[in-house]
């Protein structure tokens, strides 16, 4: 039988926010390569009409360092 006792919980909601507008810029690619020959604004409001995303938040820079091996523990 295995024991096991919780001592603790918690959350973090990192700081850094990109929102869809952030990706104005960007150039995106079909799946072999071809750049889209779309208009930017037409291939974000596409992605948040199927993934309802507006925006991500990003662990800043300086805690990756602290992030990553936990993850790498959690996916094992």
């Amino acid at each position: 039988m295995i024991y096991s006792i919780i001592t603790g919980t918690g959350s973090y909601i990192p700081e850094k926010c990109v929102k869809n507008e952030d990706f104005l810029t960007n150039v995106f690619y079909e799946t072999y390569g071809r750049k889209l020959d779309k208009p930017n604004r037409e291939v974000i409001d596409k992605f948040l009409e199927i993934t309802t995303i507006e925006e991500r938040r990003h662990a800043e820079d300086h805690l990756l360092h602290l992030i990553w091996p936990f993850l790498q523990h959690v996916r094992r």
